[in-house]
Parts: C-alpha cells; structure tokens; sequence
C-alpha cells in the first residue's frame, strides 16, 4: 500500500509539473533576451524635440547616446515619418572611441512657414536595448519643426483688470502673416496673435486661449476676446489707440465650469 502511495504521489507531481509548465507557456511570453555586446543606443528623452525656427535657420541637431563606449561604432537612421518629404536625415550616425553621445545634423528644404512638419526617426533592433535604454530615453524619435518669422517690434507692459497685474514683455511681428503678436503674455509659451484693421479695429487668431493661469482651486483659466462694444458696462470691445500706443483688449475670463465674466486689459507700447 506504501509503495502504491508512493508511485501514486509521483504520478501526480508528475501532472502537476506538466500543467504548470503548459500553463506558464500559454499565459506568458518570455522576453528576447538582449545579445552579448549591444551598444544599447537611444535617443535621450531630455532633449529638444520641438523647434521653432527663424526662416534663415534651415536644420536642427538630433542627439544620440550609448550606454557602451568602448569602440567607435555606426549606427543606421531610419526615417520612419516624413509625410511631406521635407527632411533629409543623413544614412548613419558615428559614436567615437569613449564618447557616448553624438550628433547629427538633419536639414530641412522646401518648407512653407508656419506649417507643422513632423519628423520621425528609429534605430535598428541589433544595436538597441529596451530594458535599459527606456530608462533614459528611447530606441525612437519625434521631432515638430517649424520656420517662422516673428520679429521684435517694441516693448510693452501688459494690464489686466481682472487679476489687477501688469508686466512687462514684448510684442512682435510677422511680414509672413501680417499679423503682430504678445509674446509670453501670460506664462513661458502662451501668446496671443492679432491683426489690425484700417479701422484700428483688432482681430484675434484664435477664439479662445489657455492662458496656464490657475484660480484657488487649481483649474485653469481661458481667455476669449469680447468684441462687443458696450461702453455702459465699461467693455470697449478690441481695439488699438494709435495716437497713445495702446491696444484695448477686452476678453472673457472662464473655467470649465463657468465664466468670472469680461474684462478690459490694455498693452501699452514703449519706444
């Protein structure tokens, strides 16, 4: 009877182990393992990937690092997207002996101002690593490229009658799109773009504006012109004082949930 237990137990271990193993094998998938001496090449996520460029600037740099330098090695690019054809992207990148980041320089030609163009590039599978590159960047990469042709055209002091603040900035202007612009109006990378009549009347980009300005409890702020004119309640629509140098910009302020009303804001040129 021992004897019958005993082969019994090992019969069972036996399926057990087997069942452990096909199910393992149909639940999971094991990882590639990574080849003996992969330079583990990537795309360092800290750099610049978008680039607004004057119209005389036809080429960005793209940065590439390894995590091992003990050879010079060259790696192939792959362009991956290029919908309008626009960038040329040398064939090959070179890491010298020790360094273990490089450049390349990838031009631009043929491109309108003030269109979007997206460039994408990859690298091949034998000289990346997943598992460690991702951790400091990644085995691709998307780039946005614009030219454009904003100038300066003077200082100004920016004033709000709504957050009662004013500050100073710039404001610039486009021969492209005939259009002036407030530079850095509310935070780093919101501006707000506008055209002038022969009427002195002004006419805004974009009907709404994330402004990055929070109310107290954490939600952001838009603004939106007011074009109305309605002197009685002080709102002047928008529009621009030749004679002082000032443009009156009326707009909504308002969240999500509702709108705190309109309000006069003014920016006032400095020689």
């Amino acid at each position: 009877m021992k004897i019958l237990n005993k082969i019994s137990s090992v019969i069972f271990a036996a399926l057990f182990a087997v069942g452990i193993t096909s199910c393992s094998t149909e639940q999971y998938e094991c990882a590639e393992p990574v080849a003996d001496g992969t330079p583990s090449v990537y795309f360092p996520s800290a750099q610049q990937s978008v680039f607004f460029l004057p119209l005389t600037e036809t080429s960005i740099d793209v940065e590439l690092s390894r995590l091992d330098a003990s050879n010079e090695l060259t790696v192939n690019l792959r362009k991956v997207d290029d919908l309008y054809n626009v960038f040329d992207v040398p064939a090959t990148a070179t890491f010298a002996k020790g360094n273990i980041t490089t450049t390349v320089k990838v031009n631009l030609r043929n491109a309108q101002p003030f269109v979007d163009y997206r460039l994408g590039l990859a690298l091949d599978p034998d000289v990346v690593n997943p598992y460690a590159a991702n951790l400091n960047g990644t085995i691709n990469y998307v780039a946005h490229v614009q030219q454009e042709d904003w100038k300066f055209y003077s200082k100004c002091t920016v004033y709000s009658a709504w957050y009662e603040e004013d500050f100073e900035t710039e404001m610039q202007y486009s021969e492209t799109l005939k259009q002036y612009r407030v530079y850095n109006v509310w935070d780093t990378g919101v501006h707000i773009s506008f055209s002038i009549d022969e009427k002195s009347n002004v006419k805004f980009a974009e009907a709404k504006y994330n402004t990055k300005i929070k109310n107290d409890a954490g939600a952001v702020l838009s603004w939106a012109p007011d074009y109305t004119v309605n002197e009685k309640e002080g709102v002047v629509g928008c529009v621009f004082d030749a004679e002082k140098k000032v443009f009156t910009f009326t707009g909504e302020w308002t969240i999500s949930a509702g709108s705190y009303g309109s309000y006069p804001g003014t920016v006032t040129l400095h020689d």
